[in-house]
C-alpha cells in the first residue's frame, strides 16, 4: 500500500468520535508500515476569540469562513481522500463547492441529524433576528442533512434503521452502496462492583433535553416512594445543564431525600465513572414522547454496557436494531407507571439483572468498544 494523503476537514474540539478516528489514522501500524499523511483544515483556525461586540463578531466569523474556503481550495489537490468530521454540518456546502474542481472522494461522518435535534429543542422558533443571524431555518438544516446523506463518496452513520428514518425526515435518497454504519464508541471503563446495600441505587446522566424524558423518570420515582421502595436516584448533569426545572418538580413531589442532582461528575473528569463503579445498581436511559426519541439510541446505554451495568430504557425499533432488547437490557414504555413497575421487577430478579448486564458487556466489546469502532473506520481508507 502506498502512502495515502488524507485531508481532515472540520472542527475537532470536543468531538470524541472524530478524535478516535484520527487517532487510528495516525497509528503507526495501520494498514502497513507506510500509513497515511494527515493534513487538517479547521474552520476555526483563523477565528478571533473573546470578542464581545456582536457586529464585529459576525463580520469576523464571515471573514474566517472565507479564509477556510481558500485553505481547503489549496489543500484538496494535494490529498487523495477527504475525511469530513462529525458535527460540522455547516461547513459541508463549502467543501462540496470547492471539491467540484478537484473531485476527491469525501468520506463524511454525519453522526447525527442536526435538523432532528434542532426541531426537538424547538430551535426554529423564537427571536427571528437571532435565527436570521445564525441562519437557523428548518429548510436549511434539512438541506445540510440531505447533502451529507446524498453527496459524499461514503457517508458514515451510527445505525442502519436510524439513517433510513432520518432520510425520510429530510427527504433524502439513500444508496446502500454509499453509506457505512459505524456505531458510537464508548471508552473502556472499570467494571461496576456496587457495594452491598438494601437500597436500590438508580442513576441517570445527560443534558436534560426533551429527548431524555427526565420528567417521567422523576414521576416514576414518586410512584416508587408511594410503593415504599427503598431507593435513591442520582441525576448527573453539568454546570451548563443543571436540570433547574427538574429540581422544582422534585421539590413539589417531596422527593428531595430520594433524588440528588450533580453537576461536578462527568466521564470527562473521571468522577462519574468512579461514582458509578461503587454506587449504581441500575442505569436509566430515555423515556420521552418526542418524535426524535423514536429515531435515536441514547449513548449512555453503551457507556453502561462498558461498565457491565444493567440498563432500563424505552423500547423503540431503532433500539431493537442496535441491541438485543430481550437479553442485553430491560425495556418498558414511557409512562411513569410502566417505569416504576419495571424497576420493581428488576429489583426483585437479581439473577436476570446480572445476566443481561453481562450480555450487554459482551456486546460492547464486540461492537461498541474503541477497538471495534476504529477497525470499521480504518477499512474505509485502506
Amino acid at each position: 500500500m502506498s502512502i495515502q494523503k488524507i485531508l481532515i476537514v472540520g472542527n475537532i474540539t470536543g468531538h470524541f468520535r472524530s478524535q478516535l478516528f484520527i487517532q487510528k489514522l495516525l497509528h503507526k501500524d495501520v494498514g502497513s508500515n507506510k500509513g497515511f499523511i494527515i493534513t487538517l483544515a479547521n474552520p476555526q483556525s483563523f477565528q478571533i476569540q473573546n470578542c464581545n461586540n456582536r457586529f464585529i463578531k459576525y463580520f469576523l466569523d464571515k471573514l474566517n469562513f472565507i479564509f477556510f474556503l481558500f485553505e481547503i481550495f489549496i489543500k484538496i489537490p494535494f490529498s487523495h481522500k477527504i475525511y469530513f468530521m462529525a458535527l460540522n454540518h455547516r461547513y459541508f456546502p463549502v467543501l462540496l463547492l470547492v471539491n467540484l474542481i478537484w473531485r476527491r472522494p469525501i468520506i463524511a461522518d454525519m453522526y447525527v441529524s442536526i435538523y432532528d435535534g434542532a426541531k426537538d429543542r424547538n430551535n426554529f422558533k423564537g427571536d427571528i433576528f437571532k435565527r436570521i443571524a445564525s441562519f437557523r431555518f428548518e429548510w436549511y438544516y434539512k438541506l445540510l442533512d440531505k447533502l451529507l446523506i446524498e453527496k459524499p463518496f461514503k457517508t458514515i452513520y451510527i445505525g442502519d434503521l436510524e439513517l433510513k428514518l432520518v432520510s425520510e425526515l429530510v427527504n433524502a435518497n439513500i444508496d446502500k452502496s454509499n453509506y457505512v454504519i459505524i456505531p458510537p464508541a464508548s471508552l473502556a471503563k472499570k467494571k461496576a462492583a456496587p457495594s452491598s446495600t438494601t437500597k436500590l441505587r438508580i442513576c441517570w446522566w445527560g443534558t436534560y433535553i426533551p429527548l431524555h424524558g427526565v420528567e417521567n423518570i422523576i414521576e416514576a420515582a414518586h410512584l416508587l416512594k408511594k410503593a415504599n421502595i427503598n431507593f435513591s436516584l442520582d441525576l448527573f448533569g453539568t454546570k451548563k445543564y443543571d436540570g433547574s426545572e427538574y429540581k422544582i418538580l422534585t421539590r413539589n413531589l417531596n422527593l428531595e431525600q430520594e433524588i440528588s442532582f450533580h453537576t461536578d461528575k462527568t466521564f470527562g473528569n473521571g468522577l462519574l465513572e468512579k461514582y458509578l463503579v461503587s454506587n449504581c445498581d441500575l442505569v436509566l436511559g430515555n423515556f420521552s414522547s418526542s418524535e426524535r426519541a423514536q429515531r435515536s439510541v441514547p449513548t449512555k446505554i453503551f457507556d453502561a454496557f462498558s461498565m457491565c451495568l444493567p440498563v432500563l430504557t424505552m423500547n423503540t425499533k431503532v433500539l431493537q436494531d442496535s441491541v438485543d432488547v430481550d437479553n442485553e437490557l430491560f425495556t418498558c414504555g414511557i409512562n411513569p407507571e410502566e417505569i416504576c413497575e419495571e424497576i420493581i421487577k428488576i429489583m426483585n430478579n437479581k439473577q436476570e439483572k446480572e445476566r443481561r448486564a453481562n450480555n450487554g458487556f459482551i456486546h460492547y466489546e464486540k461492537t461498541f468498544s474503541v477497538k471495534a469502532v476504529q477497525e470499521k473506520f480504518i477499512k474505509l481508507f485502506l
